[in-house]
């Protein structure tokens, strides 16, 4: 769909489609093979057509700003917006500000879902390409970019059940000392006793996880990526005592941040995991495996990087057979020492549908681990052995 007719051509259909409830404009481009750039015109055009309009969905979403978020209609209860991707020729990020989210938050008391995907990240401790771009515009407050401040704003979105916020800064490479001095506190206004689904990849501290998630009673689903959260960050999780899935990503993958200290807390406090996936940090031994069976005896899924010399010992594994028969879903990377004992414990899930090893197998040992494996996983639909 062209940008000119868009905002000009589509007013000929006025009053034709009252009852349209949900957009998707995930293919909306102009006659130039870009996405619309007049997004406030675009936006207003769109809401002259559709008063009614309840759920939004764009992808290349480049041209949504501020001044669009704050033209979205009060009844507004889905918004889903993504920018272009690294490793396309033509990628964009999204323009929008903490400041523009707290508005979109205070206009539309509706919204339930909130999905923003390859936003600009406001710690970016450098001058990102995307900053020098003709379309690039300030935010509400100043500053275009995300940053974990944002959920001061969206604390007043009462009705809120899932917010996933993607945004990408230049963080990698920088030492941990500059990239905390970048972070940024925050103290929630109100409570999100709505929120059920919470992913974030953002500059996230431990303090800041500490500030959110005691006003999260009702959570059961968190994404966390940041290369700042530690143990102690973890630990901060397991007042969500209704978590089922939980998933952490450090992203300085060469300096690890979290082990068997934050797993040990963590299910501690979350008695309901089903899912856990931990990347990122080499020092998870087999300790945080027997952990992670004992609390969760209902796990379906579990995914860790583990510290090569202590992972996938045999005797850890039998645990998490006999405590976990749930169990559907296994990624254990990291280990050197994969015997062949350990691998015939595998052998014996009876549930697996995904297999997914990354060790240091010797040709002796995957010699017999075939046979092992062999017409053992009669679910099994992905099933990957990798050497380093």
């Amino acid at each position: 769909m062209g940008n000119d007719y868009a905002v000009g051509g589509m007013h000929t259909l006025k009053g034709r489609f009252p009852s349209i409830t949900a957009l998707d404009l995930s293919y909306a481009y102009s006659e130039g093979g870009t996405a619309p750039s007049s997004d406030a015109a675009f936006v207003a055009g769109l809401l002259k057509l559709l008063p009614g309009l309840q759920e939004l969905s764009c992808a290349s979403a480049e041209f949504m700003s501020d001044k669009a978020l704050a033209k979205l209609p009060p009844a507004l209860r889905v918004l889903e917006l993504s920018g272009t991707p690294d490793g396309y020729e033509d990628s964009r990020y999204i323009h929008v500000s903490n400041g523009g989210l707290a508005k979109l938050a205070a206009a539309c008391s509706s919204l339930q879902k909130l999905s923003i995907g390859s936003c600009v990240g406001l710690e970016s401790p450098g001058p990102s390409k995307y900053q020098h771009e003709q379309e690039w515009e300030h935010g509400a407050d100043g500053h275009a970019g995300l940053s974990i401040c944002c959920l001061q704003g969206l604390a007043n979105a009462s009705q809120l059940q899932s917010l996933c916020l993607q945004a990408f800064g230049n963080w990698y490479g920088e030492p941990q000392t500059k990239l905390l001095q970048l972070a940024q506190s925050i103290s929630l206004p109100a409570p999100m006793e709505s929120l059920e689904v919470l992913g974030l990849n953002l500059l996230l501290t431990d303090d800041n996880l500490a500030a959110i998630f005691p006003h999260t009673p009702n959570l059961r689903s968190v994404a966390l990526a940041s290369p700042l959260i530690t143990d102690a960050g973890l630990g901060h999780l397991a007042v969500c005592a209704k978590l089922q899935l939980c998933q952490v990503a450090n992203t300085e993958v060469r300096v690890p941040k979290f082990g068997d200290a934050g797993v040990r807390q963590l299910v501690g406090g979350c008695k309901q995991l089903v899912h856990v996936t931990l990347r990122g940090s080499r020092s998870i031994t087999d300790v945080a495996i027997g952990d992670l069976a004992l609390a969760a005896p209902k796990l379906r899924t579990l995914a860790l990087d583990g510290a090569p010399e202590s992972f996938g010992c045999a005797t850890v594994l039998s645990i998490l057979l006999a405590k976990c028969p749930e169990l559907e879903k296994l990624q254990l990377h990291g280990t050197r020492g994969m015997t062949t004992e350990a691998m015939r414990i595998i052998s014996r899930f009876e549930n697996l549908s995904v297999l997914d090893l990354y060790c240091d197998f010797t040709d002796e040992a995957l010699r017999q681990g075939a046979g092992l494996f062999a017409g053992c996983f009669a679910q099994t639909t992905v099933f990957r052995l990798h050497t380093p």
